[in-house]
């Protein structure tokens, strides 16, 4: 069970690098709107806050949304102020309630990176309210776990970015 977890985690984490470097290549160029994407949406001006184990936090530096062409996924991502802080949160397209479970596959989770500490949900659900095609809204809870099985508690999560459709 825990290799399916980390698995997924890994794929996550590989995601977000690709969500986060198609961020920096939108702004390469002369000529370029940093600020705008291919495919429409706003980079900027998002918002990701969460508390962690009674602790805010807020991931709103960066905080944007990614839709990965046909497939039905939505990526949410975040980075704090501090070094290595990121967050990663996939679901599908259509708004809904998704539930996350350890063995949780596909495209629903959570995870989230603070240095060297690494967490993926366990236990929680994803509320999507917005999904346009250029807007999310919604909001997160969960207990999350390290690779050496301590948990954290993820309360009052929400998010609301803009959307960058990746064509």
């Amino acid at each position: 069970m825990k290799f399916v977890k980390w698995n997924s985690l890994l794929k996550m984490t590989l995601t977000l690098s690709l969500v986060l470097g198609l961020g920096l290549m939108a702004g390469c160029g002369d000529d370029d709107d940093p600020t705008t994407p291919p495919g429409g949406g706003d980079i900027t001006g998002g918002t990701i806050t969460w508390t962690l184990d009674g602790t805010p936090m807020d991931f709103s530096e960066g905080a944007s949304a990614t839709n990965m062409g046909d497939v039905d996924e939505r990526i949410v991502g975040g980075t704090g102020s501090g070094t290595g802080q990121v967050i990663l949160i996939t679901f599908p397209k259509a708004t809904g309630t998704y539930t996350i479970t350890s063995g949780s596959a596909g495209n629903t989770g959570i995870s989230i990176a603070n240095g060297s500490d690494v967490w993926g949900c366990v236990a929680g659900s994803i509320i999507l309210d917005t999904s346009t095609d250029t807007h999310l809204v919604g909001s997160f809870i969960g207990t999350f776990e390290d690779m050496n099985a301590n948990t954290v508690l993820v309360t009052n999560g929400a998010f609301d970015v803009p959307l960058n459709l990746v064509q």
